[in-house]
């Protein structure tokens, strides 16, 4: 189902990292789904962070803090 399949397979990224992938033709905005380590627990949250993002025309920058 191209509404929920994923462009990125699930990737570990350390602040600061940068992560570019391909947007196929027609695809006009995509959600990003995330965990942020808790670093006092030790362990990701159960509940993910999650931002939908309209594509850009070249190019479309996502912050996840």
């Amino acid at each position: 189902d191209p509404e929920t399949e994923p462009l990125v397979a699930r990737t570990d990224i350390s602040a600061g990292m940068e992560l570019t992938f391909p947007v196929p033709d027609g695809v006009t905005a995509v959600t990003v789904v995330y965990y942020r380590w808790d670093w006092a627990n030790k362990q990701f949250p159960k509940r993910p962070i999650t931002k939908q993002v309209v594509i850009g025309e070249t190019s479309t920058r996502v912050n996840v803090d």
